[in-house]
């Protein structure tokens, strides 16, 4: 009966699968730009709000949909980049 349960992704017509990767935006721009990193830096500025945050940003409060003018508020040395979504494809 067990044997019967067994399942293979190769038995699914389509599976989705959603990875939420903590930081992911801003480790990338660390490996692009390795002097940003360990400092506090959000990618999504061009939306006006946070996108991502890195760990140094989010210790200091900064965290994703916090809007712009409240991130700078709470981390004056906040580095603020474009999010890349080619790159990080």
């Amino acid at each position: 009966m067990m044997n019967e349960m067994i399942f293979s992704l190769s038995s699914w017509p389509r599976a989705i699968v959603h990875i939420d990767g903590d930081a992911f935006f801003t480790s990338c721009e660390e490996v692009i730009h390795p002097e940003l990193k360990g400092k506090p830096l959000i990618t999504g500025g061009e939306r006006g709000i946070v996108a991502c945050a890195s760990y140094s940003a989010k210790k200091q409060g900064v965290t994703r949909g916090v809007p712009l003018h409240q991130a700078k508020v709470l981390c004056p040395d906040l580095i603020i980049l474009p999010s890349d979504y080619e790159t990080y494809r």
